[in-house]
């Protein structure tokens, strides 16, 4: 069983009183074809193309990093029955404390997480769906950790920098 059903599972007494559905914005490794996706993919009760104001690096850590700048990132809007599956995202957004060392030796980690927010989503016809959760870093962090602009605001496995 794998994190997010076993934090799921030991719920059940919440599940009864969650009736509202909680959306997240994916715009790297948790979207659909990408290596994180099965984290939460056993979740998710609808999937939908989405775009949100913002800009997108990609770190030198193999996944990407949203900012609140002018600009459009583009991602997935995946909406979830149950808000225990935030607190399973909370884990999976958190830096591997190894690797950062590893690609950001001169910074500190705990300056550098990500942090859940609300944001307003689109469809790609620039249509508002819903406000979601996302997970965002500034662009101070993103810069000091090397991060790289994507000016399209997509972000791929290939977009990997070592």
């Amino acid at each position: 069983m794998d994190v997010c059903c076993e934090i799921i599972a030991s719920r059940k007494m919440l599940s009864s009183l969650d009736k509202a559905v909680i959306h997240v914005f994916v715009y790297g490794t948790l979207k659909r074809g990408e290596v994180n996706h099965h984290v939460c993919s056993s979740h998710i009760v609808q999937s939908r193309p989405a775009i949100a104001q913002g800009c997108l690096y990609t770190l030198p850590f193999g996944y990407p990093a949203m900012t609140l700048e002018a600009g459009i990132v583009q991602g997935e809007l995946l909406s979830f029955a149950h808000s225990d599956i935030l607190d399973c995202l909370d884990a999976f957004e958190r830096h591997d404390p190894e690797e950062f060392s590893r690609c950001a030796p001169s910074q500190r980690l705990e300056q550098h997480a990500y942090e859940r927010s609300t944001i307003a989503t689109y469809d790609t016809a620039q249509r508002f769906l819903s406000l979601a959760w996302a997970y965002l870093m500034t662009r101070e962090q993103t810069l000091a950790l090397g991060g790289i602009l994507l000016p399209d605001g997509r972000w791929h496995q290939t977009h990997i920098v070592n």
